[in-house]
């Protein structure tokens, strides 16, 4: 499907106005002004994707957007990243060697599991409003799943198992700052069901 520069960065400035809602949700939860930017945007072809990700593990956050549209969504977060958003949201610093052993936990009260998970669906929901305005119907997401793998392997089971069909991946540069520091995060948008279509005529 032909996407231009124009509707590319319309698509960007609508999951910007996502990521304005979500700071203000942040800045209320942590007491401290929360800024997250989207400063671009990258269509892959699906076919092209594995030469696009890097080949190391990250923190991988999924989530599923029904409704008005179907579409899957992976917040991902490399291991020096994920422990600034932590820090950002609970105060408490840690090392990615620490990061590691808190991921690997199966508790559910684990402090550092429940402060990505909380990112998430503030991210998500944030993103999911936005998407609802521009089409006009609800978008409901799903509770987010924590994983930490290769984005290779996080990518294949999503397209594996809900998108046959789609020909792009969207990938959304990302960055939460907070207090002088700055988490760098992309978010994979995986259109499903005829949802990229969708969007794009409404952009």
């Amino acid at each position: 499907m032909n996407i231009s520069e124009l509707q590319l960065d319309i698509l960007r400035e609508i999951v910007n106005i996502g990521a304005g809602n979500a700071s203000n949700a942040l800045s209320v939860i942590t007491g401290k002004k929360v800024l997250i930017t989207v400063p671009g945007v990258t269509r892959v072809p699906v076919h092209a994707i594995e030469d696009f990700l890097p080949t190391a593990p990250a923190v991988i956050l999924h989530s599923s957007f029904t409704g008005g549209i179907n579409l899957e969504g992976l917040f991902v977060v490399y291991p020096e990243n994920a422990a600034k958003l932590v820090e950002q949201l609970t105060g408490q610093s840690i090392n990615t060697e620490q990061l590691s052993e808190h991921l690997a936990s199966d508790d559910e009260q684990n402090i550092i599991r429940s402060a990505l998970l909380e990112i998430c669906n503030i991210l998500a929901g944030a993103f999911a409003n936005a998407v609802s305005e521009m089409i006009s119907e609800p978008v409901i997401t799903s509770v987010p799943l924590l994983a930490f793998e290769y984005l290779e392997s996080a990518v294949d089971a999503v397209v594996a198992a809900a998108c046959q069909n789609t020909d792009d991946i969207f990938v959304f540069n990302t960055s939460i700052a907070s207090d002088d520091q700055a988490a760098a995060l992309d978010f994979f948008l995986i259109p499903t069901d005829g949802a990229e279509k969708l969007i794009l005529e409404k952009v």
